[in-house]
């Protein structure tokens, strides 16, 4: 695969799609998850280096993307964040990309409303269905006391987010999940939980084990 210049310049940028998904066909963005390359790289490459008047480059070169196995051999990622907030080419991604056995790359885009910039969730497989859970995310997009979930279609990569209730974990990051199949709940525990306590910031660390019941979509702490 060749990336040139034009290709570079009409693709180099992250962006939400219009639909529930939206399958992108780009080059740029297949070459970039191919090879791996940073987004400083393609700017170094491409001669694209002011840096400061422009913004990120889209690259798969992530931190806090989740990756899922399917049985029938196909790997997905989902969204992610490029470098720290201080950097240029930081970027929080909201994106789902199928990685299949044949080499195919399928990368899908969706609107900011249905599925927002997400890092440092979990990802779990329960039957053809991923459950997402949790989010670090921009600042002002934190919502502390309410704990993200949505639920990626392996087959038609539609997002839809679910409604839950009962004791909920909170804005929990950096977790680790499982499915518990003899009670048809995904146990989470560890990570960080994003509070406000007075007026500032906090994250503290998850102490408990919760579990969400995919059946009435309701968390129970235990």
């Amino acid at each position: 695969m060749e990336i040139n210049q034009e290709i570079f310049q009409k693709h180099k940028y992250p962006r939400f799609g219009n639909d529930n998904p939206q399958k992108v066909d780009n080059l740029f963005w297949e070459f970039m998850v191919k090879t791996g390359h940073s987004a400083w790289w393609a700017r170094e490459q491409f001669g694209c280096t002011n840096r400061l008047r422009e913004g990120p480059i889209w690259t798969f070169e992530r931190f806090g993307m989740s990756r899922t196995d399917l049985p029938d051999g196909r790997v997905i990622h989902v969204a992610g964040e490029h470098e720290d907030y201080y950097d240029p080419d930081f970027c929080i991604y909201n994106d789902a990309i199928a990685l299949h056995p044949n080499g195919e790359i399928s990368i899908y885009c969706y609107p900011e409303n249905v599925f927002p910039s997400t890092d440092f969730h979990s990802a779990t497989l329960v039957g053809n269905s991923i459950y997402m859970i949790g989010n670090l995310g921009y600042p002002d997009a934190r919502k502390p006391g309410e704990t993200p979930v949505y639920l990626l279609d392996c087959e038609s990569f539609e997002i839809k987010q679910i409604e839950t209730t009962g004791e909920k974990p909170g804005w929990i990051y950096k977790h680790e999940a499982e499915f518990i199949v003899d009670s048809n709940c995904i146990q989470i525990q560890g990570g960080e939980i994003y509070k406000i306590k007075g007026s500032e910031p906090v994250s503290k660390s998850n102490t408990e084990i919760y579990r969400l019941n995919i059946l009435n979509q309701q968390w129970y702490c235990n």
